[in-house]
């Protein structure tokens, strides 16, 4: 979800990012350029990003009834703008949440961007066409890099899939 902030807040540490989350001054900063960004990409495609943006998954136990809503729609539970929303949920889990996009298009069918809970923030593939898929719905990608097995330098020594 970190993908979500403005680039210059993931500089440095995950503790760094934490603390500029945790900070008033700079999370007004960070939300002035997610709204530009939102009113950016509402201009080019006529869509909001937050209604297009699901939560895929958590690790927090309080934040599980969030999963396969858009980011709109839990910001609505929270009484929250998208933009803290975002903020609050990349500091609560701590950078480890997934999340997806989707849009449908009658000539294409459903696309979405496919992310991964990686070592860095990770689209494995954007705009992939994909079957009526919906809250709950798991999808499997196999030899996805990093931790497939076509990786053959087996980052930390981790033994290849079986």
């Amino acid at each position: 979800m970190r993908l979500l902030l403005p680039h210059w807040v993931s500089e440095g540490s995950l503790e760094e990012l934490f603390r500029r989350l945790r900070d008033s001054d700079k999370r007004s900063r960070m939300k002035e350029a997610m709204v530009a960004e939102t009113a950016r990409i509402a201009a080019e495609t006529g869509v909001d990003r937050w209604d297009e943006i699901r939560l895929a998954r958590v690790v927090s136990e309080p934040n599980h009834n969030f999963q396969g809503l858009t980011i709109a729609e839990i910001s609505r539970r929270r009484g929250a703008d998208p933009e803290t929303t975002v903020m609050d949920l990349v500091l609560e889990e701590r950078c480890q949440a997934t999340m997806y996009r989707i849009f449908r298009n009658e000539r294409l069918g459903t696309v979405a961007d496919v992310v991964g809970p990686l070592c860095t923030p990770c689209v494995l593939r954007g705009d992939c066409r994909l079957p009526d898929v919906g809250a709950g719905d798991v999808i499997a990608i196999l030899d996805a890099g990093m931790y497939a097995e076509s990786d053959s330098h087996q980052l930390n020594r981790r033994r290849p899939s079986a």
